[in-house]
């Protein structure tokens, strides 16, 4: 049971990393300055227009916007795992409802995040695209 709350706090841990969650220090970017850094990389990139650039800022702050109540309840799950692992109620009937949810809250966050590219994806021209891909495709 230690060895899946490990894989569970690992989960958690990669998901706040992906997503841009709580800034580790002072000096690193919160999710903000993190899309606004990737939009003006795409802008200069990309070649992006101005209701381009609006689209995807639009895009990636509805996206923010709504996801700030998943993230903050991922962080309290993230906390009653700890607490529970420290505490040793480390069996099914302890960490089974906290992965349950954090599952559930990840796969809103996912379909967020796809759906927020999407918008951005809809509004560029072919060669835009193919050159977004490439670039995805790196990383």
């Amino acid at each position: 049971m230690l060895r899946y709350a490990k894989i569970c706090a690992a989960a958690l841990a990669a998901g706040a990393v992906i997503w841009g969650g709580v800034a580790i220090a002072q000096n690193h970017p919160g999710p903000a300055e993190s899309h606004e850094r990737m939009m003006k990389m795409a802008a200069v990139t990309l070649g992006l227009s101005d209701a381009q650039k609006e689209t995807f800022h639009l895009a990636m702050q509805k996206a923010m916007a709504e996801a700030a109540p998943l993230l903050k309840r991922k962080a309290e799950l993230r906390q009653a795992l700890k607490a529970a692992i420290e505490d040793g109620k480390t069996g099914t009937a302890t960490i089974q409802p906290i992965a349950d949810e954090t599952g559930r809250i990840e796969s809103q966050l996912v379909l967020l995040h796809a759906k927020a590219i999407g918008e951005v994806l809809a509004s560029l021209t072919p060669e835009q695209r193919e050159k977004a891909k490439q670039l995805h495709d790196l990383f």
